[in-house]
């Protein structure tokens, strides 16, 4: 089975929904995650287009003879490589085989290994300055402001403003001080609640909205209301275009209708087009994590608070037992001062003028680089600190490794002083960038 060429197509995992297998496996993965089931089955399909297999018959062959569909995975990722896919899609495809074999009880494990980082054609993408933020949000219509201004100044994930299949998302209820029947915000900056559904981690966590994020959601509650949309708690702060009937309709009018994931990203990458800009509609998650982060620097907020404020899963136990539980009312409002100091760098009008010289050195600071190592690297730029990062992370790996006494390695030399500090011997320069150590005796 060797030296197979694969097809190019075009995927119809609609095709493989009929079988009642495939819907088990599905259903039985969504009950973790709808977005990965959904996910994993448009992979199978894919690859059983490519390959020309069904499912069942990739089952029977797995069980039969594992070692050809070995093989079979093994050409594929040599096939989607030279196509120029990336390490993580092709990773992405063999998980979702092995689960779904896993799924009808095969176990294999011999998956083709797949080298490269994940990320690659993403590392040089930039995040979004305030004055690019200012000339897209002319741009988009007063829901696409809202969700952008949701994600790049409350860090919110596009999955909690609207689900997979358009059925859940974030309700007008989980802005708790938000007035309804006034369409105002008693208090700003105000706390935006995130349900336990819509964590990606199932916890549940709460962040926050200032100033020029209310004014937005005030702007497109008051355009629904005129449509003549009834607003009530449970109905979604991101509203289908559709949604809602006049003011003369018949009939008691519907709260509104919730939208998909990939319509709210849809709508944010053609505004983001349209406005001559190229990155992902995810980077407005990225730009509130960069502010955050020079608001850490600055002292405005802690770095176990901005993990919160971002959903991310609370590592620490201490974590679990103080910001993981129900929030006290003295807790909340601590929060609420933090966010409100760290606005300066939130703001897309008033935000103040960083370069991505100094983010880039907030970030190698803290990962653990001191002002004079991040002196020697010189002017940086993203492959530079990519760069550092992945010397850094070696160099902690290596260190905590034992070593043999006199052992001899070859390190960079921007990491010989590190080593030095651990204990090694430098022993001679092996060219310009290179050095040899050796282990204390």
């Amino acid at each position: 089975m060797a030296g197979l060429t694969f097809r190019e197509v075009r995927g119809d995992h609609s095709r493989i929904r009929g079988s009642k297998e495939v819907v088990r496996w599905n259903r039985e993965l969504s009950l973790r995650s709808k977005l990965t089931a959904d996910g994993y089955v448009r992979r199978l399909g894919l690859f059983c287009d490519i390959a020309g297999i069904s499912p069942g018959e990739l089952v029977r062959r797995a069980r039969a003879r594992p070692e050809s569909i070995r093989h079979l995975l093994s050409d594929y990722a040599v096939a989607q490589q030279d196509r120029g896919r990336s390490p993580a899609y092709i990773r992405k495809v063999l998980f979702a085989l092995r689960s779904w074999l896993d799924h009808n009880g095969v176990e294999f494990a011999r998956l083709p290994k797949v080298g490269g980082r994940d990320g690659v054609t993403i590392e040089n993408e930039r995040v979004p300055s305030a004055e690019d933020l200012r000339r897209l949000l002319g741009i988009l219509s007063a829901r696409g402001r809202v969700c952008a201004l949701l994600m790049a100044q409350s860090g919110i994930r596009p999955g909690v403003l609207g689900s997979i299949d358009a059925t859940d998302g974030l309700r007008m209820g989980d802005l708790p001080e938000l007035d309804l029947s006034h369409i105002a915000f008693q208090r700003v900056p105000f706390v935006i609640r995130v349900r336990s559904t819509r964590d990606k981690t199932g916890k549940g966590y709460l962040t926050f909205g200032g100033p020029e994020l209310a004014e937005a959601i005030l702007a497109y509650l008051h355009e629904r209301d005129v449509r003549g949309e009834t607003l009530t708690p449970d109905a979604p702060v991101v509203g289908s275009l559709g949604s809602g009937v006049g003011r003369t309709g018949v009939g008691p009018k519907p709260a509104g209708t919730f939208v998909s994931t990939k319509s709210i990203t849809l709508d944010l990458r053609e505004g983001i087009r349209r406005s001559g800009l190229a990155f992902r509609p995810y980077v407005f998650r990225a730009r509130f994590a960069t502010a955050c982060l020079l608001g850490e620097q600055h002292g405005t907020v802690t770095r176990d608070v901005r993990e919160f404020w971002m959903g991310h899963d609370l590592g620490s136990v201490q974590n679990r037992y103080t910001l993981g539980k129900r929030l006290t009312d003295e807790t909340i409002d601590a929060m609420r001062a933090a966010y409100e100091r760290t606005l300066p760098f939130l703001s897309v009008l008033q935000a103040p003028k960083t370069s991505n010289e100094e983010v880039y050195r907030v970030i190698l600071e803290m990962a653990g680089l001191d002002e004079a190592e991040v002196a020697k690297l010189g002017p940086l730029d993203s492959e530079v600190v990519l760069g550092a990062l992945h010397r850094a992370k070696e160099v902690s790996a290596d260190a905590d490794a034992p070593a043999t006494p006199g052992e001899q390695k070859v390190v960079d030399v921007t990491a010989v002083e590190a080593w030095i500090g651990k204990g090694w011997r430098f022993v001679a320069p092996l060219n310009g960038a290179k050095v040899v150590i050796q282990a204390p005796e």
